[in-house]
């Protein structure tokens, strides 16, 4: 398996795999949005960073980490906003989490985070067997 930084030249081999993770996920794919979301990550790390996951010469998924900042937390945080694998029992989510967390700490990122669904409870245990842990936090969100 290889994890690389995705480019603006990979947009068009993110769009199908972004289009598998939202039928998957029961998520409305609105392609316009996806692709406004998506460029400014292709471009440079300035908002976070999209990694292609490969597999035997082949794109296989991808993750979307962008950047979070909070006082409480002393600073910059990543959010893991999106990770998708063709093959979710293949074991390539599991190491891509780890390989994305080793390039976090290499950017002096301490800690990372993710939303999701509260019935999604075979999501949470895959994280969980990852290190991520549960919180009191609720999010919420409020349309603008």
């Amino acid at each position: 398996m290889v994890i690389r930084r995705a480019a603006p030249g990979h947009l068009p081999l993110l769009l199908p795999l972004v289009e598998s993770f939202y039928a998957e996920d029961g998520h409305t794919l609105d392609v316009l949005s996806v692709r406004r979301a998506l460029r400014p990550l292709l471009q440079d790390d300035r908002f976070g960073v999209v990694y292609l996951i490969e597999a035997m010469g082949q794109i296989s998924g991808y993750a979307v980490v962008t950047w979070e900042w909070s006082v409480k937390r002393s600073g910059r945080d990543a959010l893991l906003d999106e990770i998708f694998v063709e093959e979710p029992t293949s074991g390539l989510g599991g190491r891509a989490i780890e390989e994305i967390a080793d390039d976090l700490k290499a950017r002096s990122i301490p800690r990372i985070h993710l939303e999701t669904e509260a019935s999604n409870h075979r999501a949470r245990a895959f994280y969980r067997d990852h290190g991520f842990e549960s919180d009191d936090s609720i999010w919420m969100s409020r349309p603008l």
